[in-house]
């Protein structure tokens, strides 16, 4: 059951028709490359700004070169006595101030978009990372929903397992055949619901014991004729596997016991009374 039932999920239909949890999968997918372009742009035009800054910033050295030499001669004429100093700045120093006057306030839009690019990326990044945590959880999702029909047939086979204990309890009971503990099974659990590496597959009294009618009603049958046919006489009550909710704790199976424990709060002793 479980082979045919998982290969029918894990075959992707066609289009957007996909199961609940891979569809956030793809969603999901579908926001982190989007996000990763963003991202990918963003930082392409911060690299083409803090070139431009660059350039900027190689102006200004320039001119302060320039400036540095220019203040440099003056002070060569005045040591020199020369009273006509000409003009303070070379045209070296005025061709540099004229270029960087002309781009001078670019250098402050590129400054304030830098701040606003570098904050915008950061966002992103961290909602990348955010995208990429989730993903990986909404993976799990789908394997576990892959993995579906494997949950469904585990419990189809539990059901069968307690059935068949009851009958087979029910038949003990009319053989006479006493147990000092519950009927109770032990076997892996795979739920993931109580935390626990195990869970009980139990055999509830009225069900074997309706079991038993079932047995005793065989050999009444089989006492007053032996070669009566058996078809029909061994169908037993459909097996509900609920167990009886006021049985005693002591009554009950140290598995069971456990369960009860790690589910104790004072809050289910007040609800209790």
């Amino acid at each position: 059951m479980g082979n045919l039932t998982n290969i029918l999920t894990f075959v992707a239909p066609a289009g957007r028709n996909l199961p609940p949890a891979r569809a956030s999968v793809a969603r999901c997918i579908s926001e982190i490359e989007a996000t990763e372009g963003e991202l990918a742009r963003l930082r392409e035009g911060k690299a083409k700004l803090e070139a431009n800054l660059a350039q900027l910033d190689a102006g200004r050295q320039a001119l302060e070169a320039e400036v540095t030499a220019d203040a440099a001669g003056l002070v060569a004429k005045l040591k020199a006595g020369v009273e006509a100093l000409g003009e303070f700045s070379g045209w070296r120093t005025q061709n540099a101030a004229a270029k960087l006057g002309a781009t001078a306030v670019d250098g402050v839009v590129i400054e304030t978009a830098l701040k606003t690019v570098g904050a915008e990326i950061g966002r992103l990044e961290a909602k990348l990372a955010d995208l990429l945590e989730r993903k990986r959880g909404l993976v799990l999702d789908a394997v576990r929903e892959a993995a579906q029909g494997y949950f469904d047939d585990y419990d189809a086979l539990l059901e069968a397992l307690g059935a068949h204990m009851a009958i087979l309890r029910g038949l003990e009971r009319f053989s006479g055949i006493t147990r000092v503990a519950r009927t109770v099974a032990t076997v892996p659990s795979f739920s993931f619901l109580n935390g626990m590496d195990e869970q009980p597959v139990i055999a509830p009294a009225r069900e074997s014991l309706a079991a038993q009618d079932v047995w005793r009603r065989l050999a009444e049958a089989i006492a007053a004729d032996p070669t009566i046919s058996l078809d029909g006489l061994l169908e037993f009550p459909r097996f509900e596997g609920i167990e009886d909710p006021l049985l005693e704790y002591a009554a009950r199976s140290p598995l069971e016991r456990r369960i009860i424990d790690s589910q104790f709060t004072p809050e289910s002793m007040t609800v209790a009374k």
